[in-house]
């Protein structure tokens, strides 16, 4: 009962300056990364905001469906060559992104690998690593 009445008390008191249902600063930058992209171009990124912002608005709301988004940190576990189909023009080197394993491949073998055939783009980064 305490507890409940405290969280509900905590809730009033700070919801107003807690409140970000207006902050659209996660969409303004997904629809800047992909909008100002050209047609098919490859986007290989790292990282959560920079990944799921655009991610978002292409799954959720249908926008540019023609970009095609890789997560470099998801690619490096293994189960993730499972996910090779959902790239069909994409040419995967190998397994997964992982430069050091036999079954991986390095960000120069992906690029080696799709730079005749795509614009391929990156955003911020990839594996500390990898030193392609």
């Amino acid at each position: 009962g305490v507890s409940l009445v405290l969280g509900a008390l905590q809730s009033s008191m700070h919801f107003e300056r807690m409140d970000h249902s207006d902050n659209t600063c996660f969409e303004v930058y997904g629809r800047l990364a992909i909008e100002l992209l050209p047609k098919n171009a490859f986007v290989m990124s790292h990282g959560d905001v920079i990944t799921n912002s655009p991610r978002y608005l292409q799954q959720v709301e249908g926008v540019r469906p023609d970009i095609v988004s890789w997560n470099a940190d998801m690619a490096t576990y293994r189960w993730w060559s499972k996910h090779h189909a959902n790239y069909p023009n994409i040419t995967f080197p190998n397994a997964h992104y992982h430069p050091w394993r036999e079954d991986g491949f390095s960000v120069e073998a992906l690029l080696d690998a799709n730079i005749r055939t795509k614009e391929i783009f990156t955003c911020s980064g990839f594996k500390d690593d990898d030193p392609t």
